[in-house]
C-alpha cells in the first residue's frame, strides 16, 4: 500500500497495522536553561546509547538504526515488501522532577554519528562510508555537535568540507558556538541554534568530507547528522502532551527501512526553559501504521 493521500487513506492507515511503543527516560545529569539536550545518555527504557570515543586521526563514522541501542522501539516491515512505519502520533510528558522542564521535546531520527575526533587539532579528513542510509538525498538532514563523556575546554567545530541535498560538493558551514565546560549532553550549534550552519542556501546534508577543529582539547564528542520528526511543549510536571498527524496536520511521516529491514533511529532532543534536575522522569510513546 502507498503512503496515504487522502483523508480516507490516513484513516485506513489508522485502524490498520497500528503499533503503540511506549519508552520512558531518566536525565542522568540536570539539564541548564535554553541550551539543548540530548536523551542518548539517558538511561531508562531503552537504555543510553553508545558512542565511538578514544582518540583518531581520522573519526569513525557509524550510521544507526532502530536496531541500535538507545534507539526508540520501532517495529518495521521487511524492505523487500516495499512498505515502511508511518508516524500517527507522538505524545511526551514529564513524570516527576523538582522543577518543570517548562520547554519543548523534539522526536529526531538520528542517522550517524562521527566520533572518535577528541585529538583532530586544525583540519581533518572525515571518512563517510556509502552516504546515509536513509534520506540519501540529504533533504532536511541537519548536524548538531554532541558533547559526551567530558567537556572541551573553549574549542569551537566547524562542517568545512560537505556535500549538500543537490549533490553539489565542496560546501563550506559556520563555525560552530564556543563548547564551554558545562554542561554534558549538550547538543551545540552554530548562533545560539542547535544546527550547525549551513552554506547560503543549503537545505541539508549527504555526506561529511572535513572538519576543523578551533582550538586544542581533550574531550570527546560527535558531529551527529538527524532529521527532525516533530515537536511538542512540555510545560508542567505530570503533563502529557501529543501531536496527531493523522487528523491535527495530516501528514504521516514516513521512516524509511533499510536493507537489513530496520527503521529510523528515534531518541529525544530536550529544550528547557528551566533548569532541569538529575533524576527527572520523562515518558512518551510513538503510534505509527505500517503502509
Amino acid at each position: 500500500m502507498a503512503t496515504p493521500s487522502s483523508y480516507d487513506g490516513i484513516l485506513a492507515a489508522n485502524v490498520n497495522g497500528r503499533q503503540k511503543q511506549f519508552y520512558s527516560k531518566i536525565l542522568p545529569a540536570a539539564h541548564v536553561a535554553q541550551k539543548y539536550h540530548t536523551s542518548w545518555a539517558c538511561t531508562g527504557y531503552p537504555g543510553a546509547g553508545g558512542w565511538q570515543t578514544g582518540a583518531s586521526a581520522t573519526p569513525v563514522t557509524t550510521n544507526v538504526d532502530s536496531n541500535t541501542a538507545g534507539a526508540f522501539p520501532l517495529i518495521s516491515p521487511t524492505s523487500a515488501s516495499g512498505q515502511k512505519p508511518h508516524l500517527l502520533a507522538f505524545g511526551a510528558g514529564q513524570d516527576t522532577g523538582a522543577t518543570a522542564m517548562a520547554g519543548h521535546i523534539l522526536l529526531v531520527d538520528r542517522l550517524a554519528d562521527l566520533g572518535s575526533i577528541a585529538t583532530v587539532i586544525g583540519t581533518g579528513a572525515v571518512t563517510f562510508p556509502g552516504g546515509l542510509a536513509r534520506y540519501a538525498d540529504g533533504e532536511g538532514v541537519m548536524a548538531s555537535v554532541e558533547i559526551l563523556s567530558s567537556t572541551p575546554s573553549l574549542s569551537t567545530v566547524q562542517i568545512s568540507k560537505y556535500t549538500n541535498q543537490d549533490g553539489t560538493t565542496n560546501r563550506v558551514g559556520a563555525v560552530s558556538d564556543t563548547l564551554t565546560a558545562t554542561p554534558l549532553h549538550r547538543w551545540v550549534g552554530s548562533g545560539g541554534s542547535m544546527f550547525l550552519g549551513l552554506a547560503a542556501g543549503d537545505r541539508g546534508i549527504r555526506s561529511i568530507e572535513e572538519i576543523t577543529i578551533g582550538a586544542v582539547n581533550a574531550a570527546n564528542f560527535s558531529i551527529v547528522l538527524y532529521k527532525i520528526i516533530s515537536k511538542i511543549p512540555c510545560s508542567v510536571v505530570g503533563g502529557w502532551v501529543e501531536r496527531d498527524f493523522a487528523i491535527q496536520i495530516a501528514d504521516l511521516p514516513p521512516f524509511p527501512v533499510n536493507a537489513s529491514n530496520y527503521s529510523s533511529c528515534l531518541q529525544w532532543v530536550f529544550l528547557p526553559n528551566a533548569a532541569t534536575a538529575s533524576g527527572s522522569v520523562f515518558s512518551g510513546e510513538t503510534l505509527t501504521t505500517t503502509v
